[in-house]
C-alpha cells in the first residue's frame, strides 16, 4: 500500500466533504424570500418575438417587510413617485434591477439581450407586494429553432414559482406554441453544489444556467 497516496486521496475526501458541509449549510439557509410570476410572451406584426412582460407576486411576509417602506412620505398613499423610487438606486426593491430582473432569454440556445425594462410598476394586490415590467428583446426574431424564457435566482436566495395563470399569450403566430417547460427531476441546490464543487456531471447539466429550477417557458415556431 503506498501510504503516502491513501494519506492524500483520504485528504481529498475530507475536502469535498468539508466543502458539501459549508455549502450544504449555506444553501440550508435559503430561500428566505419567495414570490410566484406569470410569464406572457408578445409578438410583434411581423411574428417576431419582441418583449416578455413578467408579473411578479411576492409572498405576505415579505410584503409586509417592503409594503410599511412603500409610503416614503408617511401620508398614508403609495404615489406614482414613491413607488418608482422603491426600484432605484438605493431603493428598497432596487435589487431587481440589479439582478437583471432574474431572467435570462435565449434564442436558438443563445442568450439575447433585452433593452430597458417598460410598463414598469409596484403596488399592492390583497395584501401582496406586485412587481411587473416589460422586457423588449434588443433584437425580435421568430424563433423557428425554439426561444426560452427562464426566471430564478442562481443563487437561491429567492425561490420563484409559477403564478396562476403561468403563461399568458394575448397573440401568437399559428405556427407557434408556447407553454411550461417540463421541469427538470433535479433540485436547483443541488446543482449549484454540483457547480462549485467542480464535480462530474452530464454538461448539458452544467452548461444550462436554469437547470432544476421551475419558471422556464418554451417558445417554438415552425
Amino acid at each position: 500500500m503506498d501510504l503516502g497516496r491513501e494519506i492524500g486521496h483520504g485528504l481529498r475526501c475530507l475536502a469535498v466533504l468539508a466543502g458539501l458541509s459549508l455549502l450544504a449549510a449555506h444553501a440550508a439557509a435559503h430561500p428566505h424570500v419567495w414570490f410566484t410570476v406569470t410569464v406572457a410572451p408578445a409578438f410583434d406584426d411581423a411574428g417576431r418575438l419582441a418583449s416578455v412582460h413578467e408579473k411578479w407576486y411576492f409572498d405576505y411576509d415579505y410584503s409586509i417587510l417592503v409594503g410599511s417602506q412603500l409610503d416614503q412620505n408617511g401620508d398614508g398613499v403609495f404615489s406614482v413617485d414613491e413607488l418608482v423610487k422603491t426600484l432605484t438606486g438605493d431603493g428598497v426593491l432596487a435589487w431587481i434591477l440589479n439582478k437583471d430582473f432574474f431572467t435570462l432569454l435565449t434564442v436558438g440556445g443563445q442568450r439575447v439581450g433585452h433593452g430597458p425594462a417598460e410598463q414598469v410598476s409596484v403596488g399592492v394586490i390583497s395584501a401582496k407586494l406586485v412587481v411587473e415590467f416589460t422586457l423588449p428583446l434588443a433584437d425580435p426574431q421568430v424563433p423557428k429553432q425554439g426561444a426560452e424564457i427562464d426566471v430564478f435566482d442562481p443563487e437561491v436566495y429567492y425561490d420563484v414559482q409559477f403564478d396562476h395563470p403561468d403563461v399568458m399569450v394575448a397573440s401568437a403566430p399559428p405556427s407557434c406554441s408556447i407553454g411550461p417547460r417540463p421541469k427538470d427531476d433535479l433540485d436547483p441546490i443541488a446543482v449549484m453544489l454540483i457547480r462549485r464543487l467542480g464535480l462530474p456531471a452530464n454538461p448539458q447539466v452544467l452548461n444550462d444556467p436554469a437547470t432544476g429550477f421551475t419558471v422556464r417557458v418554451e417558445v417554438n415556431c415552425s
